[in-house]
């Protein structure tokens, strides 16, 4: 896996203390998450996370490179949209997936507002 996606898993297991909240917030599976995180690990050298059937927490070493790393992801994503011109039109399709009843209601009079 990618370096910077694996800070960013880091980062967010570091902040939900959970492998599943992780996953769900990711929309990835659980499986995904902790091998991304163990082959991080494993290219550290060091163990980041305390792990027990029911928590996780940061070692040291873990709490070290979260200071080191917190802001990576988001300067990255800064320094690759800074070319964007302000005011760029997104254009294209959107797909939304939600209950009809909530569509029908509230969510088509919001996005006809919107225009």
């Amino acid at each position: 896996m990618e370096l910077l996606q694996s800070m960013r898993l880091f980062s967010r297991l570091a902040e939900l203390q959970s492998f599943t909240k992780v996953a769900e917030a990711l929309q990835m599976g659980h499986p995904q998450v902790t091998l991304a995180i163990n082959q991080l690990e494993a290219s550290l050298g060091v163990r980041l996370f305390h792990r027990t059937t029911r928590k996780v927490s940061l070692t040291a070493e873990g709490e070290a490179f979260l200071v080191r790393v917190a802001g990576i992801p988001g300067e990255v994503d800064e320094a690759v949209t800074m070319f964007g011109a302000p005011g760029d039109i997104v254009r294209g399709r959107l797909r939304i997936d939600i209950p009809s009843a909530l569509a029908v209601e509230s969510f088509m009079d919001s996005l006809r507002a919107m225009e």
